[in-house]
């Protein structure tokens, strides 16, 4: 973990603009005595607008303190988003109401913009775009954190999605994560007897959101999980097109399904929702029992569900690894 001598001057200047940015939106968004009390309080901007969005024309004074707070790490990007993502799942350490807030971050992310997207994608293909593909959606599938999908056709005529990382992400999130070890270190003393150390775990996010924005990974472990289920007509994972695969860009086949995280389950029939926890439950107990290999980040967002209770795990950029031993111990 670097310390704030061992930070290059150019980018401890980058993330004191960064720092600052941060403290302007949670004070715009009402956290006015969070800022107060980080310690922080000295870069926080003059002249703040209270309470209203960015573009200054909505009004957030009546809006709950979950939604205020669920835009603010929208607005701040891709590591607050990652990490509302996954509070989300966490209903033991927050109240209901916010992981239900949070659990919008899932499936709405802010979108770039398609002349952004294109430009990236001829710069991670080195201009074979037009090559590969004979058409890309201008309108996203999907943006999430830290990538935006699009859907696709392959020169071949078969149905793809690319998942193209967002271009400022890796040096946002560096930013980011240096803000957040910084608060970690401030605060290790004071937890010291909790049982758990804020800066290792400040650590290990930094380690898998690094990993998480190259995609080469992710294709790895697509892959890999795809050979593991080929078996199990209940379970699967995408095929990946490796010729137009880059540590910014994925592109695999389209899923055909219901995204899990823009269904209600009350229009899934009882019967087809059992099928689904079977075999969502199967998943799990191979993966963690039998491959000792697992999709680290199974939330709403990532799997989609069939008419017949099958199940597609997709965004493996997540994932965990159990050693023989272990899975013993937890069986």
């Amino acid at each position: 973990m670097q310390n704030a001598m061992e930070i290059p001057i150019a980018r401890r200047l980058k993330n004191a603009a960064r720092y600052r940015e941060v403290i302007g939106v949670l004070a715009r968004y009402g956290f006015a005595s969070f800022v107060a009390k980080s310690g922080f309080g000295p870069l926080r901007k003059a002249n703040v607008d209270w309470l209203y969005s960015r573009d200054g024309t909505v009004d957030l004074s009546e809006a709950p303190f979950e939604v205020r707070l669920r835009k603010a790490f929208e607005e701040l990007g891709p590591t607050f988003i990652k990490i509302g993502q996954i509070l989300s799942t966490r209903r033991d350490l927050i109240p209901d109401s916010l992981a239900d807030e949070f659990a919008k971050l899932q499936a709405d992310c802010p979108k770039i913009p398609f002349d952004r997207v294109r430009a990236a994608l001829d710069e991670q293909l080195r201009g074979r775009t037009d090559e590969l593909f004979q058409w890309i959606d201008p309108e996203p599938l999907a943006a999430a954190s830290m990538a935006q999908v699009h859907s696709a056709v392959w020169k071949d005529g078969t149905e793809v999605v690319v998942k193209l990382l967002r271009p400022d992400a890796p040096d946002q999130i560096e930013a980011d994560m240096d803000a957040i070890a910084f608060v970690a270190r401030l605060t290790e003393e004071r937890l010291a007897k909790s049982g758990f150390s804020p800066t290792e775990i400040v650590g290990e996010f930094r380690e898998e959101l690094r990993r998480e924005t190259n995609l080469t990974i992710e294709a790895r472990s697509t892959d890999r999980m795809r050979r593991s289920f080929a078996d199990d007509p209940g379970i699967s994972f995408p095929h990946v097109y490796w010729e137009a695969t880059t540590p910014g860009l994925l592109t695999i086949e389209r899923v055909k399904g219901k995204l899990l995280a823009r269904t209600p389950y009350e229009s899934i029939p009882l019967e087809t929702r059992r099928k689904i926890i079977g075999n969502g439950a199967r998943a799990v107990f191979r993966q963690t029992l039998e491959l000792g290999f697992f999709h680290a980040d199974p939330h709403p967002g990532n799997i989609f569900v069939h008419d017949d209770g099958r199940i597609t795990f997709i965004d493996c950029g997540m994932v965990g690894r159990i050693g023989a031993d272990a899975r013993q111990r937890i069986a």
